[in-house]
């Protein structure tokens, strides 16, 4: 006879999470995204089913603070619709059904001036227009001289 042991959580009365997610990182910033990843919040310092994560993120000259409530199963979140060339700061909490629990320690990150291969075409096409506009001249200058 095989016996087993089904173990269950049960919370009296459920509080908030104690501590915020640990190691939040911003390993990737473009234009106009970032991506926050963090490590997840152990269930025993939940204090409750962890139900969500809430990112807080401000766009710190203009103070402009955006919030985005995700599923608690996840470990990373992008950013979107961000103003490039623009300095942010991002927190994150848990939230149970009781609230929102410790909030993160502040990251910073700026957002880019260009994406990887933008600048690199504003170049090309600068040094073309340069190149086709001394060509131009070149002809122009040698038919003036031949009359």
């Amino acid at each position: 006879m095989n016996e087993r042991t089904l173990a269950m959580t049960y919370y009296a009365t459920e509080g908030v999470p104690s501590v915020a997610p640990a190691n939040v990182t911003i390993p990737l910033v473009t234009k106009h995204s970032a991506v926050v990843k963090w490590v997840a919040i152990s269930a025993d310092e939940c204090f409750g089913f962890l139900r969500a994560y809430r990112i807080h993120y401000t766009e710190i000259l203009k103070n402009f603070s955006f919030d985005v409530a995700i599923n608690s199963s996840a470990k990373q979140y992008q950013l979107k619709e961000l103003k490039a060339k623009t300095r942010y700061s991002v927190r994150i909490s848990g939230v149970t059904g009781k609230g929102e629990g410790a909030q993160s320690q502040l990251q910073y990150f700026t957002t880019l001036r260009y994406d990887q291969g933008e600048l690199e075409g504003i170049i090309a096409g600068f040094c073309l227009g340069i190149i086709l506009a001394l060509t131009i001249a070149v002809i122009l200058c040698s038919l003036m001289f031949k009359r």
